[in-house]
């Protein structure tokens, strides 16, 4: 191949990734966004003893995406109002279109006062945004993912829905509804 063409095919090359990123809407940049996975949701929460808030809990979300086995821990501690806030959680994988078990285990555990509380854990079974509350008729319901966690909350299975799929999670925490 003469040099001309070698200039000539790599110009075409770029002609076409410039060309699909833009009628796809994906940047230069994000060329590889359709590979973005969502591991967990923006969660915010409240903790609370008998519906009183408590300050300075220490809250532990731990995220393992299942397909890599790699593990994502986040700490945080409540503020005054017994709040908590974890950000969103993202990562690439081919597995996006690949043909497998989409599964991201994600738990929340609460440490006060020298106890431990499991306070959420859920395997969800997507790499959706907002992907926990799939099974809800509308999740928008759901905006923004709220948890209200109370040590005097039994750490039992507590259903989503009453969907034939059994989605639920176990731990003191409930899903809050708008």
């Amino acid at each position: 191949m003469l040099k001309s063409e070698k200039s000539i095919l790599l110009r075409y090359i770029i002609f076409c990734l410039l060309f699909f990123s833009n009628i796809t809407g994906v940047s230069a940049m994000g060329l590889f966004g359709f590979m973005k996975v969502c591991l967990s949701t923006d969660m915010t929460g409240r903790v609370a003893e008998n519906g009183v808030a408590v300050s300075d809990v220490k809250v532990v979300r731990k995220v393992v995406f299942d397909f890599t086995g790699k593990e994502y821990v986040t700490e945080t501690v409540t503020d005054k109002n017994g709040k908590f806030h974890f950000n969103a959680l993202y990562t690439k994988s081919v597995n996006t279109f690949l043909p497998s078990a989409k599964m991201v285990t994600q738990t929340i555990t609460f440490s006060s006062q020298g106890k431990e509380y499991l306070g959420w854990h859920f395997v969800k079974g997507n790499y959706d945004y907002n992907g926990e509350l799939n099974d809800l008729e509308s999740s928008s319901e759901l905006v923004p993912f709220e948890l209200s966690c109370d040590f005097n909350n039994d750490e039992n299975f507590v259903g989503i829905t009453d969907s034939p799929s059994g989605s639920g999670y176990t731990g003191i925490c409930r899903v809050n509804k708008k």
